[in-house]
Parts: structure tokens; C-alpha cells; sequence
């Protein structure tokens, strides 16, 4: 099933005005896993994924509550990126922003600045204070990380609520990433 340009917008605000759904989107650069996750957590089950085109919209369905999942690209085109396109249907919505960088690859964690800083940009405008979860993806490649780097940067940022660490092809710390998303949700839920 297809949605026309008019009906998403009309979904788009329909689940800004719900008041048991969290919104959240996952960013970083393409093949650092962000969909895996998403889809590891949704189906109870690990999978491996393709590639996001676009944007993927998922919900992750809780006893009482709804987090809609944006899943952006990673593979950041300017002006044809979810970003660009659809920033304030998405952007105003958000509640938290997860910055995922896989451990493998030392450019995505260095591209998590300029992701940061670009978000940071675009929600300053439309919703002042979501707040960011900082993901280091793939820990069963084998390779280390150095964590003091990650920990000063979740620590000089106020906007970082914790640092976590995830293999969304084996599940490892997906259940820690969940409860901290149904944790930050459901606080702003209630506010």
C-alpha cells in the first residue's frame, strides 16, 4: 500500500497529536546497522537487513505504549535526504534522536558530529530538547573501541543521556537500548 504526499502528512500529524506515542529516528551513515537494530527489537528476533532507501517508518508496540521509529539513510544526499525533505513533519516530533556509529568503522564514528551537529540545527528551530542516545554498533566484529573518546563526548554534551554499546546481529544490548528508550519516552509522555 501506497500513501499519497497528502496522507502521510495527515498520518504525520495524527501521531504528533496521539499522546501515548514516543517518536523517536535513528541516524548515522549507511551500513552502520540502524535498521537492524530496529528490526532486531520489532521482531523479537535477530536479522540481518538491506540497505534503507529512504526512510523506514516502524512501530514498537509496548503494554501501554507506541514508539513510532523513523529509520533514515544513512547515505546523506543534500536536499534528498529525509532530513531536508521532511524536516519539520519529523524533526518537531521527535523525543529521542539515536546517533548510531558502527565500532568497525572509525569514519561513522567520526561522522556522528556532523550528524549531531545537523540535527541539532534542524530541532533547535522546531523542538528544543529531544534528547540523543549514542550507539556504538557491531561490538561482535571483533574490534575495540576506545571509550574514553565516546565518554567524553556523552559527557560534555548535555543532550546525551547515555552511551550504549550494541550487536543487532547477535542482540546484544538490545534489551538495554529498549529500556532506555521506554525509559526517556514514557518521562516525556507524562510531562
Amino acid at each position: 500500500m501506497s500513501l499519497s504526499s497528502s496522507e502521510f502528512l495527515d498520518f504525520l500529524s495524527y501521531i504528533k497529536e496521539s499522546n501515548r506515542i514516543g517518536k523517536i529516528v535513528l541516524l548515522g551513515d549507511g551500513s552502520v546497522g540502524k535498521t537492524t537494530i530496529i528490526q532486531s527489537i520489532i521482531n523479537r528476533k535477530v536479522e540481518r537487513t538491506k540497505r534503507t532507501p529512504f526512510m523506514n517508518c516502524e512501530v514498537i508496540k509496548y503494554d501501554n505504549l507506541e514508539v513510532q521509529v523513523y529509520d533514515l539513510s544513512g547515505q546523506r544526499t543534500k536536499e534528498f535526504h529525509p532530513l531536508d525533505v521532511l524536516t519539520k513533519q519529523i524533526v518537531s516530533l521527535l523525543d529521542i534522536i539515536i546517533l548510531v556509529f558502527s565500532v568497525d568503522n572509525y569514519q561513522s564514528f567520526e561522522n556522528i558530529y556532523v550528524w549531531f551537529k545537523e540535527i541539532k540545527e534542524l530541532a533547535e528551530k522546531v523542538n528544543p530538547s529531544p534528547n540523543f542516545i549514542l550507539v556504538g554498533n557491531k561490538i561482535d566484529s571483533g574490534e575495540t573501541f576506545n571509550l574514553k573518546v565516546v565518554e567524553q563526548i556523552v559527557e560534555n554534551n548535555k543532550e546525551f543521556v547515555n552511551y550504549l554499546e550494541t550487536s543487532g546481529t547477535e542482540g546484544t544490548g538490545l534489551e538495554a537500548l529498549n529500556d532506555s528508550i521506554c525509559e526517556i519516552v514514557t518521562k516525556r509522555l507524562e510531562k
